[in-house]
């Protein structure tokens, strides 16, 4: 599928939290299109990304993600702010400047009127609102894409 995008000019973007696939999957699949953007869903610092996204192996994929970056292509790093990351988003930032990575921080949508215990701090909620957080040495509301979250396979 890739490989026929690139073929027909067909703008791709391949968003993947999979971390099941070998390395050689993966940069097959990074050489079929290199038009393609890579978005990668790492919550977190890699060895957290776990504790959301189960069975994660987040480090793997944040090898994966470097790799991508280094063969040219169009790469994202998606990170969802969880109560066990939210203290971690200035190292989490400085790796992501430190391997010139584009990192798109996020809050989830199912925060809203819930009591679960992924929930990060108010403040970090309240950070969907332009100009509502007040800690901009941590976290700047202009990092926040006004866009669902979720999987897709439509191509764009």
């Amino acid at each position: 599928m890739l490989e026929l995008n690139f073929n027909k000019n067909i703008k791709t973007q391949v968003n993947t939290a999979a971390s099941h696939k070998s390395e050689d999957w993966y940069i097959k699949a990074f050489k079929a299109n290199t038009k393609a953007k890579w978005i990668f869903g790492i919550d977190g610092l890699p060895a957290d990304s776990k504790l959301h996204r189960v069975n994660q192996d987040g480090e793997f994929l944040f090898r994966m993600m470097l790799k991508a970056n280094e063969l040219g292509l169009e790469t994202e790093w998606q990170h969802i702010v969880f109560n066990y990351n939210q203290d971690y988003l200035k190292k989490v930032k400085q790796l992501a400047t430190d391997n010139n990575l584009n990192l798109n921080i996020c809050l989830s949508s199912r925060w809203r009127g819930s009591n679960d215990p992924l929930k990060p701090r108010k403040e970090f909620i309240m950070a969907r609102k332009p100009g509502s957080f007040n800690k901009s040495d941590i976290l700047d509301p202009k990092c926040f894409k006004r866009r669902p979250l979720g999987h897709t396979s439509k191509v764009t």
